[in-house]
Order: structure tokens, then C-alpha cells, then sequence
């Protein structure tokens, strides 16, 4: 949580949030096993669209209750500590993200081969033009003596 929060304000706010998940236990309950229903009627061999709809309807209907008791615990904990602000979500915060993984797809890039006495160094293996990413790193010509 955030360091400018007393310890009275810290177990207010734990109260608050166990209160929170007491209240909504059975709500979060219901739509577990609406979803479980729901994935077996797409399961069926035809799934009734009437069925789907209704029971997609009444999942909606028990998010938007958990959302308005969501709505009212982040006010109630507002109130409690204003300097908390919207830090009690989960999560990293930011990051890495989702990225293209690990490597240089755009310049096949081999790292750990020798050229010519200059230590390890990456070989472009493209002929594509140099990567601002690359910038300073020496281009070696693979074949080249």
C-alpha cells in the first residue's frame, strides 16, 4: 500500500476490504457457477441461442451487483485514507508488458560468434538497414576476410 498510510488507517482499511469480500462471496459465488453453465450450454452439440442469451444476462446482472458494491467499498476507503488514492488495485504497475519476447526478430542478430579478433560481438545475419537499437554496436559482413 502506500507509506504515508498510519497503521489505524491500514486496519480500517483491511476491515473494509475483508467486509467487502464477505459481502460479495456469494454474488462471486453465483457467477462461478453461471459460467459453469453457460460453458456447457456451448458445449452442447446445438447450443439453444435463447439460452445462452439468458444466461449470459443473468452473469451481467450479478457483475453489475459486485461492481456497485466495488463502487461503494472504493469510496468507503476514500474516505478512510484520501492519500491512498487508487493504489489498493493488484498488479506490477508497469512493466515490460506484453513484448515480441526475447531477441531482435527485426535484425536476427547471432550472438557469441568471433570476428576477427574483436571479441564477441553480434553479426547481423540481414542485410537490413542498421536498428536504432544497435547503435554503436560494429556490423561485422559475414565472409568478408
Amino acid at each position: 500500500m502506500n507509506a504515508n498510510v498510519t497503521p489505524e488507517q491500514s486496519a480500517q482499511l483491511f476491515d473494509l476490504k475483508q467486509q467487502f469480500m464477505n459481502d460479495t462471496a456469494g454474488l462471486r459465488k453465483q457467477m462461478m457457477v453461471k459460467r459453469t453453465e453457460l460453458a456447457a450450454l456451448w458445449r452442447s452439440a446445438a447450443p439453444d441461442q435463447n439460452q445462452v442469451q439468458l444466461k449470459q444476462q443473468e452473469i451481467n446482472a450479478l457483475r453489475d451487483q459486485v461492481q456497485a458494491k466495488r463502487t461503494a467499498f472504493r469510496s468507503q476507503a476514500q474516505t478512510i485514507c484520501p492519500q491512498a488514492g487508487m493504489g489498493m488495485r493488484r498488479g506490477a504497475g508497469r512493466g515490460m508488458g506484453q513484448g515480441r519476447g526475447m531477441g531482435m526478430p527485426w535484425d536476427r542478430v547471432a550472438v557469441g560468434k568471433r570476428a576477427k579478433g574483436k571479441g564477441c560481438r553480434p553479426l547481423l545475419l540481414s542485410p537490413s538497414p542498421p536498428s536504432p537499437y544497435l547503435l554503436g554496436w560494429e556490423k561485422v559482413v559475414i565472409g568478408e576476410d
